[in-house]
């Protein structure tokens, strides 16, 4: 699979390769206010984010909808079994606004740790082959990076699906 990572977690610092239309506009996006920001010097934080889930019972993306992938993972590989808890997504957002950030950047707003219940060098082995994991990348650490969020807004996330499900 060419769209495979080399290395994980991968970097909001590496080349976006869209693989559909949807991604596509974003990245262009992405791209138009990079332009505006040179032209104008209008700045802009651009939030990516995947899978917000709620820790609120009932809610059709409440944690109980990342037990529910475990058993069909497939619709997971492709964003590398990563997700954001509402709350976390609150305080990006908050975070962004309170920067003194200028410029014009776009960086992905992930939890912590990945949405699958097994170790990460299990996962890797078996959905993304020929890939490695980076050097202290923890057994279920994000295999997306927060670092860019981190150190440009100050990001840091701070809830998890594993300590609403115990699993």
């Amino acid at each position: 699979d060419k769209h495979v990572p080399k290395v994980l977690p991968v970097s909001d610092d590496e080349p976006v390769i869209p693989t559909g239309a949807y991604g596509v506009s974003k990245a262009v996006t992405e791209e138009l206010a990079r332009h505006m920001h040179r032209l104008y010097g209008t700045s802009f934080i651009g939030l990516r984010l995947s899978r917000i889930h709620h820790d609120q019972p009932g809610h059709p993306h409440n944690y109980d909808a990342i037990r529910r992938g475990w058993t069909d993972p497939r619709d997971l590989r492709t964003n590398l079994f990563g997700y954001v808890d509402a709350r976390d997504v609150a305080g990006a957002v908050a975070a962004a606004l309170a920067s003194d950030f200028t410029g014009a950047e776009a960086m992905g707003i992930f939890a912590a740790d990945t949405t699958w219940n097994r170790p990460n060098a299990e996962l890797v082995k078996q959905f993304y082959p020929g890939s490695t994991l980076r050097p202290g990348t923890g057994d279920y650490d994000s295999l997306v990076s927060n670092d860019k969020a981190r150190r440009l807004i100050g990001y840091e996330p701070k809830h998890s699906w594993r300590d609403v499900l115990k699993g």
